[in-house]
């Protein structure tokens, strides 16, 4: 009788923080976009500059919905390795693959530069203010070039989740993880930026 696999189950916890790195990121660069663009509305903002806020924030509102399905769909299977512990719960049964993020060459993007980035426009917070976000006048190019970076993150933080081989237990999380690749509202962040003249797009998807 083969023996069954096991995996150390410190290096499982690894592998599942990589999965929940990889999606959780990509969330808040969206949200982050909405609340960094938001400083665009002023007074002086044209229909058309409202309307494409408006378009791309009620867009990356739905497709951010998406996550807390993901989410709970992940941590249900998660819970089907804990119950297969050994060893004074130090072993775990290896019931199947965990995806790896990273494997076929799609890696995450720098998480401490991220957050810094966070930061930096007020997404988070710091007690103190270190970056000066409360007293900073935010230009209009300074918003966009933000906007720019944080939708290239979310593509490269979902390349990875979606590259990753979703088998067995895994396989309805892999199905959610390729439909918020293939949804990522990139259409109307294109065109809220198109509407403050930059001709961007990232949808570049390869």
């Amino acid at each position: 009788m083969a023996k069954d696999k096991t995996i150390k189950t410190a290096t499982l916890k690894k592998r599942f923080e990589k999965l929940h790195h990889a999606a959780n990121y990509a969330e808040e660069c969206a949200k982050a976009i909405v609340f960094h663009a938001d400083r665009l509305s002023k007074d002086w903002q044209s229909v058309s500059q409202t309307e494409a806020f408006q378009r791309m924030a009620n867009a990356i509102g739905t497709w951010t919905g998406k996550f807390a399905r993901m989410g709970t769909e992940i941590q249900k299977v998660e819970s089907m390795y804990l119950d297969h512990l050994t060893n004074d719960n130090t072993e775990c049964k290896l019931i199947e693959q965990v995806p790896l993020i990273g494997k076929y060459g799609y890696v995450t993007p720098d998480a401490v530069q991220i957050e810094a980035k966070f930061f930096e426009i007020g997404y988070y917070e710091l007690e103190g203010d270190p970056y000066s976000v409360s007293t900073h006048v935010f230009s209009g190019n300074e918003v966009v070039a933000d906007i720019k970076y944080l939708n290239t993150n979310i593509i490269f933080f979902l390349k990875a989740l979606a590259n990753a081989e979703f088998h067995g237990i895994w396989s309805e999380v892999g199905n959610i993880a390729g439909d918020i690749y293939n949804t990522v509202p990139n259409t109307q962040i294109a065109d809220f930026l198109a509407a403050y003249g930059v001709d961007y797009s990232s949808d570049d998807k390869e």
